[in-house]
């Protein structure tokens, strides 16, 4: 009743399915003891319950990705087994990913948003919902004591691959050495080219992450040069239609259109090689 007057321009959905598939706690949740004090850029802002996203160097950070992990916060929050079990006041959110989200951050503070950079590699963000939020780039992160979390990310340094491995021969408990191994993991994973190179040059790299993994890596530089080589011949093939084309067109005085079908070629990709043709009609002008 009280919007019936409106329902012209209302559209009601009874049932509105939030998620495709059931929830599924993707993100890190770090506790922390209430009186325990972390002394560091990252940590200074951690309260009892630290929900913490860490992005794909790959995918991009805008506002909705930054209310997908809002989301998780709540969700994290409200299936707790008791009423306000963990209360909001005891609740952070931190994203972590590789490169400054400067468009982000120009796009909120032209909303009224605050951001703040306290350190180096640490952004704090108000206005966007009541709970502290920051972002943490890791390639901005000062100190040994990120390293790790700099060894995550593309990019990493020759040194910092050395520096790190040296770290992981100190350790003696076996807890350790695995989540030093898991670290190491993904840094090959995303930066194959690198270790490749730093293997060449120092043999304490090579050792260790051959020894480790060299299957792994064997692997990625395959299917990168396997993909290579498939672009290579698609391109020499897509060249010599090309040049097969402009050649029936001239000898017989043909369109490109009627060119394209004497040589049996699809319709759908006859608008790749159209635009191809002009490509190299331009070039030859110039």
């Amino acid at each position: 009743m009280s919007f019936r007057k409106y329902r012209e321009a209302l559209y009601i959905e009874r049932e509105y399915p939030l998620m495709k598939e059931p929830p599924r706690m993707d993100f890190l949740v770090i506790k922390k003891e209430k009186d325990t004090v972390i002394d560091n850029a990252v940590g200074k802002i951690f309260r009892k319950h630290n929900v913490v996203e860490n992005k794909n160097p790959n995918d991009s950070l805008n506002s909705d990705v930054v209310w997908k992990v809002i989301g998780y916060a709540g969700l994290y929050k409200g299936l707790a087994e008791h009423v306000n079990e963990i209360p909001a006041e005891e609740l952070t959110i931190s994203i972590f990913r590789n490169r400054c989200p400067r468009e982000l951050f120009k796009e909120w503070k032209r909303e009224g948003m605050e951001v703040s950079h306290p350190y180096s590699g640490v952004y704090y963000v108000k206005g966007v919902v009541s709970l502290p939020l920051q972002i943490i780039v890791a390639n901005e992160l000062e100190g040994e004591e990120f390293l790790s979390l700099r060894m995550l990310m593309p990019g990493v340094k020759e040194k910092e691959i050395r520096k790190f491995l040296s770290y992981m021969n100190t350790l003696q408990d076996l807890g350790d050495r695995r989540d030093a191994e898991a670290v190491l993991r993904v840094s090959v994973t995303a930066n194959v080219e690198m270790y490749e190179k730093a293997g060449r040059e120092d043999e304490m790299v090579n050792q260790v992450v051959w020894r480790l993994f060299g299957d792994e890596i064997e692997k990625e530089v395959e299917e990168k040069l396997s993909g290579s080589v498939e672009e290579a011949i698609e391109k020499a093939v897509a060249d010599e239609k090309v040049s097969n084309i402009r050649s029936i067109m001239g000898k017989f005085h043909l369109t490109e259109q009627e060119a394209m079908n004497a040589l049996d070629i699809p319709p759908y990709q006859q608008a790749k090689y159209t635009e191809e043709l002009s490509k190299k009609v331009e070039y030859k002008k110039g």
